[in-house]
């Protein structure tokens, strides 16, 4: 069951519908990892926080799921961001682009973020972050691909080492990529993913080569 089930249909708009059909004609979701600094993310600090939701509030966008009263996940453009109304807050915002690698067109996370305070919030017995992951970005590319987002802070990395766990455990393919050698590699287990993570540098300390090495999770056989 997709997502959308889940919405009724004053929520969803003909712009959003657009979108979701923009995404379907994309077969992947990708991008690479590179680490910045937790502390220069804006969004963590409680004042630069509240006056970013002040800025971005006055145009939300379309409403795609209500996770709690008070508190809903919207889409704008290339970027999803749940509001917390109640607090004046932002709790999670991610956004995407589009990217050509392989002969495929790529739809990219290039930014993701969330409140330690969304941690409180479940969308069915999932987190939102999680949820995003597997239920809206994967189904609304026809489930075929996700993988790293281009910005990294240590706490993106192992959410990213999770769900890689989480893939393998529900059958799916996971692939590590570099487009500078032509490396397409699948992953045959969680124990063969640490071991080769560390032998294509895929999380660089420098976060040098972040267009270059990828991980991939994907529903179906790619490579």
């Amino acid at each position: 069951m997709g997502f959308l089930s889940k919405i009724s249909a004053t929520e969803v708009t003909m712009s959003y519908l657009a979108k979701i059909k923009f995404l379907q004609q994309n077969s992947m979701i990708v991008a690479g990892p590179e680490r910045i600094n937790p502390m220069k993310v804006r969004y963590n600090d409680i004042d630069e926080n509240q006056k970013l939701y002040a800025e971005q509030s006055k145009s939300k966008g379309e409403v795609i799921f209500p996770i709690a009263p008070g508190i809903k996940l919207y889409l704008k453009g290339n970027k999803l961001t749940a509001f917390d109304d109640n607090d004046k807050l932002i709790l999670y915002t991610m956004t995407f682009e589009t990217h050509k690698i392989f002969g495929y067109d790529f739809a990219v996370q290039s930014f993701v973020w969330a409140s330690p305070k969304l941690e409180a919030y479940k969308i069915g017995n999932e987190s939102v972050p999680t949820y995003v992951f597997f239920n809206i970005l994967m189904r609304t590319t026809g489930g075929v691909a996700i993988a790293t987002d281009a910005f990294h802070t240590p706490d993106g990395e192992r959410f990213w080492l999770r769900r890689v766990n989480q893939a393998l455990r529900l059958k799916q393919f996971v692939y590590l990529i570099d487009t500078t050698k032509g490396q397409k590699v699948k992953v045959k287990d969680y124990i063969d993913f640490q071991h080769k993570i560390k032998e294509m540098k895929i999380w660089d300390e420098k976060g040098q080569g972040a267009d270059d090495r990828r991980v991939v999770i994907s529903s179906k056989l790619l490579w």
